[in-house]
Protein backbone atom coordinates (compact mmCIF):
# COMPACT_ATOMS: atom_id res chain seq x y z
CA UNK A 1 0.00 0.00 0.00
CA UNK A 2 2.94 2.20 0.74
CA UNK A 3 4.43 1.82 -2.63
CA UNK A 4 1.79 2.35 -4.01
CA UNK A 5 0.98 5.33 -2.53
CA UNK A 6 4.82 6.31 -3.28
CA UNK A 7 4.48 5.89 -6.81
CA UNK A 8 0.89 7.94 -7.49
CA UNK A 9 3.15 11.06 -5.86
CA UNK A 10 5.84 10.87 -7.86
CA UNK A 11 3.46 10.39 -10.86
CA UNK A 12 1.57 13.49 -9.41
CA UNK A 13 4.90 15.57 -9.02
CA UNK A 14 5.78 14.17 -12.47
CA UNK A 15 2.63 15.25 -14.25
CA UNK A 16 3.01 18.73 -12.51
CA UNK A 17 6.52 19.09 -13.87
CA UNK A 18 5.47 18.47 -17.62
CA UNK A 19 2.50 21.26 -17.04
CA UNK A 20 5.16 23.25 -15.98
CA UNK A 21 7.26 22.81 -18.62
CA UNK A 22 4.54 22.80 -21.94
CA UNK A 23 3.25 26.07 -19.98
CA UNK A 24 7.05 27.72 -20.50
CA UNK A 25 7.79 30.91 -22.23
CA UNK A 26 9.97 30.79 -25.52
CA UNK A 27 11.87 33.89 -26.10
CA UNK A 28 12.36 34.72 -30.13
CA UNK A 29 13.42 37.04 -32.34
CA UNK A 30 12.32 37.31 -35.92
CA UNK A 31 15.89 38.71 -37.28
CA UNK A 32 18.41 38.28 -34.63
CA UNK A 33 20.65 39.87 -36.97
CA UNK A 34 20.98 43.08 -38.40
CA UNK A 35 23.47 45.09 -41.11
CA UNK A 36 23.51 48.79 -41.23
CA UNK A 37 26.18 48.50 -44.44
CA UNK A 38 28.67 51.07 -44.90
CA UNK A 39 28.25 53.95 -42.38
CA UNK A 40 30.58 57.52 -42.45
CA UNK A 41 32.97 57.32 -39.61
CA UNK A 42 31.21 59.42 -36.39
CA UNK A 43 27.26 58.43 -37.67
CA UNK A 44 25.23 57.35 -35.01
CA UNK A 45 23.02 54.67 -36.20
CA UNK A 46 19.47 53.16 -34.92
CA UNK A 47 17.74 49.85 -35.19
CA UNK A 48 14.80 48.11 -33.17
CA UNK A 49 15.09 44.56 -32.53
CA UNK A 50 11.36 42.76 -32.26
CA UNK A 51 11.58 40.20 -29.79
CA UNK A 52 8.26 37.57 -29.24
CA UNK A 53 6.64 35.12 -26.58
CA UNK A 54 6.17 31.88 -28.52
CA UNK A 55 5.92 30.06 -25.53
CA UNK A 56 2.80 29.43 -23.65
CA UNK A 57 3.56 31.45 -20.11
CA UNK A 58 4.64 34.34 -19.46
CA UNK A 59 8.06 36.02 -20.54
CA UNK A 60 9.84 38.29 -18.01
CA UNK A 61 12.81 40.24 -19.71
CA UNK A 62 14.98 40.62 -16.78
CA UNK A 63 17.84 43.04 -18.45
CA UNK A 64 19.44 43.90 -21.38
CA UNK A 65 23.64 44.15 -22.28
CA UNK A 66 25.04 45.70 -25.13
CA UNK A 67 28.95 45.42 -26.16
CA UNK A 68 30.90 47.87 -25.81
CA UNK A 69 30.27 50.69 -28.75
CA UNK A 70 26.46 50.64 -28.46
CA UNK A 71 24.06 50.98 -26.44
CA UNK A 72 20.67 49.01 -25.78
CA UNK A 73 17.10 50.15 -24.20
CA UNK A 74 14.89 47.91 -22.30
CA UNK A 75 11.98 46.71 -24.67
CA UNK A 76 9.10 48.74 -24.46
CA UNK A 77 7.51 45.90 -22.64
CA UNK A 78 9.25 43.94 -19.75
CA UNK A 79 6.42 40.96 -19.54
CA UNK A 80 5.24 39.50 -23.05
CA UNK A 81 2.13 37.16 -22.67
CA UNK A 82 2.42 34.52 -24.90
CA UNK A 83 2.45 35.43 -28.50
CA UNK A 84 2.95 39.25 -27.60
CA UNK A 85 5.68 41.06 -29.26
CA UNK A 86 7.72 44.25 -28.28
CA UNK A 87 11.11 46.03 -29.41
CA UNK A 88 14.53 46.97 -28.24
CA UNK A 89 15.89 50.28 -29.45
CA UNK A 90 19.99 50.02 -30.37
CA UNK A 91 22.00 52.60 -30.99
CA UNK A 92 25.90 52.14 -32.14
CA UNK A 93 28.09 55.33 -32.13
CA UNK A 94 30.94 54.87 -34.81
CA UNK A 95 32.89 58.14 -33.56
CA UNK A 96 36.04 56.57 -33.46
CA UNK A 97 35.82 53.42 -35.21
CA UNK A 98 37.07 51.91 -38.82
CA UNK A 99 36.26 48.87 -41.10
CA UNK A 100 34.17 45.75 -40.06
CA UNK A 101 32.44 46.11 -36.19
CA UNK A 102 30.40 43.16 -34.74
CA UNK A 103 28.42 43.81 -31.72
CA UNK A 104 26.10 41.97 -30.14
CA UNK A 105 23.07 42.59 -27.37
CA UNK A 106 21.95 40.07 -24.74
CA UNK A 107 18.78 39.67 -23.37
CA UNK A 108 18.14 37.77 -20.38
CA UNK A 109 14.71 36.70 -19.49
CA UNK A 110 12.58 33.88 -17.13
CA UNK A 111 13.09 31.28 -20.55
CA UNK A 112 13.94 28.13 -18.47
CA UNK A 113 15.80 26.44 -22.09
CA UNK A 114 17.64 29.77 -23.35
CA UNK A 115 18.39 32.12 -19.78
CA UNK A 116 19.83 35.12 -22.73
CA UNK A 117 19.10 35.41 -26.61
CA UNK A 118 21.99 36.94 -28.65
CA UNK A 119 21.20 39.67 -31.37
CA UNK A 120 23.93 40.92 -33.34
CA UNK A 121 24.52 43.51 -35.69
CA UNK A 122 27.12 44.45 -38.09
CA UNK A 123 28.84 47.72 -40.17
CA UNK A 124 31.59 48.86 -41.86
CA UNK A 125 32.58 52.03 -40.89
CA UNK A 126 34.47 54.08 -43.78
CA UNK A 127 36.56 57.68 -43.10
CA UNK A 128 34.47 60.71 -43.92
CA UNK A 129 35.08 62.52 -46.97
CA UNK A 130 37.13 65.55 -47.04
CA UNK A 131 37.69 66.50 -50.89
CA UNK A 132 35.06 69.07 -50.79
CA UNK A 133 34.54 72.61 -49.85
CA UNK A 134 31.67 71.99 -47.49
CA UNK A 135 30.72 76.32 -48.46
CA UNK A 136 30.23 75.17 -51.87
CA UNK A 137 28.58 71.27 -51.26
CA UNK A 138 25.20 70.21 -51.20
CA UNK A 139 23.63 69.25 -48.09
CA UNK A 140 20.53 66.51 -47.82
CA UNK A 141 18.09 67.56 -45.01
CA UNK A 142 15.11 64.39 -44.65
CA UNK A 143 11.67 65.77 -43.51
CA UNK A 144 11.87 62.76 -40.90
CA UNK A 145 13.49 59.59 -40.97
CA UNK A 146 10.70 57.46 -40.04
CA UNK A 147 7.50 56.37 -40.78
CA UNK A 148 4.98 54.30 -38.84
CA UNK A 149 1.84 52.95 -40.74
CA UNK A 150 0.68 51.68 -37.07
CA UNK A 151 -1.72 48.85 -36.84
CA UNK A 152 -2.63 47.69 -40.62
CA UNK A 153 -4.31 44.50 -41.71
CA UNK A 154 -2.80 41.64 -43.50
CA UNK A 155 -2.81 42.25 -47.30
CA UNK A 156 -3.09 46.11 -47.39
CA UNK A 157 -0.85 48.05 -49.33
CA UNK A 158 0.24 51.77 -47.43
CA UNK A 159 1.75 54.62 -48.81
CA UNK A 160 3.36 57.52 -47.46
CA UNK A 161 5.96 60.42 -48.81
CA UNK A 162 9.15 62.51 -47.62
CA UNK A 163 9.94 65.57 -48.62
CA UNK A 164 14.27 65.25 -49.47
CA UNK A 165 15.81 68.87 -49.57
CA UNK A 166 19.48 70.12 -50.64
CA UNK A 167 20.10 73.02 -48.48
CA UNK A 168 23.34 73.08 -49.91
CA UNK A 169 25.14 75.33 -52.24
CA UNK A 170 25.34 72.67 -54.89
CA UNK A 171 23.56 70.11 -56.99
CA UNK A 172 22.42 67.09 -54.58
CA UNK A 173 22.93 63.78 -56.39
CA UNK A 174 20.70 60.82 -55.25
CA UNK A 175 22.96 58.32 -56.28
CA UNK A 176 20.85 54.88 -55.18
CA UNK A 177 18.43 53.90 -53.12
CA UNK A 178 18.18 50.57 -51.10
CA UNK A 179 15.22 49.12 -49.33
CA UNK A 180 15.21 46.07 -47.45
CA UNK A 181 13.57 42.66 -48.06
CA UNK A 182 11.70 44.02 -51.11
CA UNK A 183 8.50 45.13 -49.45
CA UNK A 184 8.90 48.76 -49.40
CA UNK A 185 9.74 50.23 -52.98
CA UNK A 186 11.16 53.99 -52.72
CA UNK A 187 10.17 56.20 -56.06
CA UNK A 188 11.79 60.09 -56.52
CA UNK A 189 10.50 62.40 -59.14
CA UNK A 190 13.69 63.49 -59.85
CA UNK A 191 17.46 62.00 -58.38
CA UNK A 192 18.54 65.29 -59.20
CA UNK A 193 18.08 68.40 -56.73
CA UNK A 194 19.42 72.03 -57.28
CA UNK A 195 20.33 73.98 -54.42
CA UNK A 196 17.78 75.23 -52.21
CA UNK A 197 14.85 72.74 -53.98
CA UNK A 198 13.07 70.14 -52.54
CA UNK A 199 11.56 66.59 -54.27
CA UNK A 200 9.17 63.76 -52.82
CA UNK A 201 10.55 60.41 -51.95
CA UNK A 202 7.26 58.00 -52.15
CA UNK A 203 7.38 54.43 -49.92
CA UNK A 204 4.97 51.61 -50.38
CA UNK A 205 4.10 49.26 -48.12
CA UNK A 206 2.91 45.68 -49.37
CA UNK A 207 1.73 43.89 -46.06
CA UNK A 208 0.60 40.68 -47.95
CA UNK A 209 1.57 37.12 -46.23
CA UNK A 210 3.07 39.13 -43.54
CA UNK A 211 2.18 39.33 -39.74
CA UNK A 212 3.33 40.74 -36.59
CA UNK A 213 5.84 43.63 -36.03
CA UNK A 214 7.06 44.33 -39.35
CA UNK A 215 10.40 47.00 -39.01
CA UNK A 216 12.34 47.45 -42.51
CA UNK A 217 15.04 50.06 -43.14
CA UNK A 218 15.46 52.66 -46.99
CA UNK A 219 18.67 53.86 -47.34
CA UNK A 220 19.80 57.17 -49.65
CA UNK A 221 22.99 57.07 -50.58
CA UNK A 222 23.88 60.72 -52.20
CA UNK A 223 26.79 63.10 -53.03
CA UNK A 224 26.79 65.40 -49.50
CA UNK A 225 30.24 64.91 -48.56
CA UNK A 226 29.29 65.19 -44.63
CA UNK A 227 26.04 62.64 -44.95
CA UNK A 228 26.62 60.37 -48.05
CA UNK A 229 24.15 57.91 -46.16
CA UNK A 230 20.68 58.39 -44.94
CA UNK A 231 18.50 55.31 -43.36
CA UNK A 232 14.30 55.51 -43.09
CA UNK A 233 12.92 53.07 -40.70
CA UNK A 234 9.57 51.95 -41.76
CA UNK A 235 7.19 49.91 -39.68
CA UNK A 236 3.45 48.18 -39.20
CA UNK A 237 1.37 46.32 -36.71
CA UNK A 238 0.12 44.06 -39.19
CA UNK A 239 -2.57 41.84 -37.95
CA UNK A 240 -4.49 38.74 -39.37
CA UNK A 241 -7.75 39.02 -41.79
CA UNK A 242 -10.85 38.65 -39.45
Amino acid sequence: MKRTINLFVLLLLATGISKAQEKAPKIFSPEPEYDFGEIVEGETVNHEFVIMNKGEGKLVIERVRASCGCTAAMPSKKELEPGESAKIRVKFDSKGRYGQQFKHVYVFSNDPENSYLKLTFRANVVAKLSNQNPETAPNIELEKNKIDFGEIEEGAVKEAAIKIKNSGKSKLEIRDIKSACGCTAALMSSTVIEPGKETELKVKLDTKGREGDLVRTITIFSNDPDNPKQVITVSANIIRKK
